[in-house]
């Protein structure tokens, strides 16, 4: 099913307006409204995650994971291949958890590693882990990519490629994200404000450190099959980034930032349909989403520094 076919930008907006009565019925979805739902779900989840992750300085390590977690994937797909137990089309909800647990803690493994035992600063053992991490995950993937149903989808995404299995999953992200930002947001506030002073409050910033570190592994291996491993970065630090030059309240950073990630997704789909259209010319959705938030931030910068000029003046 394809209604979305021929329209162009505002059409495709309203055509997804019109029809959100339908998709809730339980209707059977277009190509165009999966996506809208998959990466306006991935949109929130990765904002409020990179929300806390720029907050915390954690965003090296997230720069770290979505490229390590190749190799968690890598390995599970691998592991059900040879068992029997791997079936055709994406990985489940369940696959995915165990893939982000192997990738985070395989990095946060090697980053300690490298950190401790040649006595590097922490920013030179996440290079030095991600790069060794990803590499191998590459020759892994080249090794099975002959016999196996894996490609460079990983690395680049591809989101017309989105199924309704794939909703799922991405529901799932954000119901994670949700709940952990909402059910312990004094815990995330303290401890990203104040390490020691939460350590003397009972919220553990290392507890609260590694639980980030899981919940970045999950968004990130969820992320993989829409905008791939290059652009996930871009969903986790632009849309906190942007909500930072107008928000300086730790809840509002968080709203702001889901609002800014949801409407770059929203524009990324429409403009994309809108260039098949009337170009003829496809691009990437998903590069489409992070060209997009980039846009928005640089516009963001400069009417900020526009705003301080007239306040000089």
């Amino acid at each position: 099913m394809d209604s979305y076919h021929g329209l162009t930008f505002f059409q495709v907006l309203w055509t997804f307006l019109t029809r959100l009565s339908h998709m809730l019925s339980g209707s059977a979805l277009a190509t165009d409204e999966i996506q809208f739902l998959v990466l306006n779900l991935l949109s929130v989840a990765t904002a409020l995650v990179g929300t806390l992750s720029v907050l915390r300085r954690y965003t090296m390590m997230a720069n770290a994971l979505s490229h390590t977690l190749l190799i968690g994937i890598v390995l599970v797909f691998l592991f059900g291949y040879h068992s029997g137990e791997m079936e055709e089309g994406p990985l489940n909800p369940f696959q995915l958890a165990i893939a982000a647990l192997v990738g985070a803690v395989l990095t946060a493994w090697t980053v300690h590693l490298f950190t401790s035992s040649n006595k590097m600063k922490e920013d030179a053992g996440i290079g030095a882990s991600f790069t060794f991490l990803f590499a191998l995950g590459i020759l892994l993937l080249t090794c099975i990519s002959r016999n196996a149903h894996i490609g460079v989808e990983l690395l680049i995404g591809n989101a017309d490629a989105l199924v309704e299995e794939d909703i799922v999953p991405a529901f799932l992200s954000a119901l994670l994200a949700f709940l952990v930002f909402t059910l312990f947001s004094r815990g995330w506030k303290v401890s990203c404000f104040d390490p020691i002073f939460a350590n003397l409050s009972g919220f553990s910033h290392k507890a609260y450190g590694a639980a980030l570190l899981l919940i970045q592994a999950f968004c990130v291996v969820v992320a993989f099959r829409s905008v791939g491993v290059v652009m996930v970065l871009g969903l986790l630090c632009l849309p906190p980034l942007i909500a930072r030059l107008f928000c300086s309240r730790f809840k509002s950073m968080a709203i702001v930032s889901c609002g800014v990630a949801v409407l770059g997704s929203t524009l990324a789909i429409a403009l994309s349909r809108h260039l098949v259209t009337v170009y003829s010319f496809a691009l990437s959705t998903g590069a489409m989403v992070v060209v997009l938030l980039a846009a928005i931030y640089a516009i963001s910068c400069c009417y900020k520094k526009m705003v301080l000029i007239r306040k000089k003046c």
